[in-house]
């Protein structure tokens, strides 16, 4: 029994995330691999900490280069139910939702800007706009691509960003979504 407990009490960050993704049944695939990309890849910088000494600073350090993005607020909150199954697992007296407040405090306030939207554009212009976009300079390739993708298939940035090449048939020439 010590033994377990001795096991216990080193999860880390990223055991937890790897746990409470598993454990989430209700996701999509699509969902479930942007939850699994955010926590693992942007909050990298957590994923050794270990769960019994996450403290507020930590998590706002971690989420500073990610606070200023629309989906900052949903990265927070998964970050606040990986820390909350942690603290569970632990059997600590933590209150999450008060640190997740205190992280909130150290962040800069988050400042809503409208959205902007643009024209539609006519069918019969859509050879000439496609063409501007590949020649422009001001996008990363990766974002034209993603662009062009996203206008073709009409599919969300997440699913176009978060894609995987084995999902992509090059030869039949089809992208099989899954999900």
């Amino acid at each position: 029994a010590s033994r377990h407990k001795a096991a216990r009490a080193t999860l880390t960050f990223g055991e937890a995330a790897a746990k409470w993704l598993s454990n989430k049944q209700n996701v999509s695939a699509g969902r479930r691999q942007t939850l699994t990309r955010n926590l693992t890849q942007h909050l990298a910088s957590l994923s050794g900490a270990a769960i019994r000494e996450l403290d507020a600073g930590i998590v706002a350090e971690a989420m500073k280069p990610r606070w200023g993005t629309p989906t900052a607020g949903d990265l927070l909150g998964a970050v606040g139910h990986v820390w909350a199954a942690g603290v569970a697992e632990l059997g600590l007296e933590i209150s999450v939702a008060a640190r997740l407040d205190q992280v909130r405090q150290l962040l800069p306030q988050q400042v809503k800007t409208a959205a902007t939207h643009h024209e539609m554009i006519a069918v019969e212009d859509l050879p000439q706009w496609l063409a501007g976009l590949r020649n422009s300079n001001s996008l990363a390739t990766r974002d034209r691509v993603a662009a062009e993708v996203m206008l073709l298939t009409n599919k969300r940035p997440v699913e176009v960003l978060g894609a995987d090449w084995n999902e992509v048939d090059l030869v039949a020439g089809g992208w099989r979504i899954p999900g």
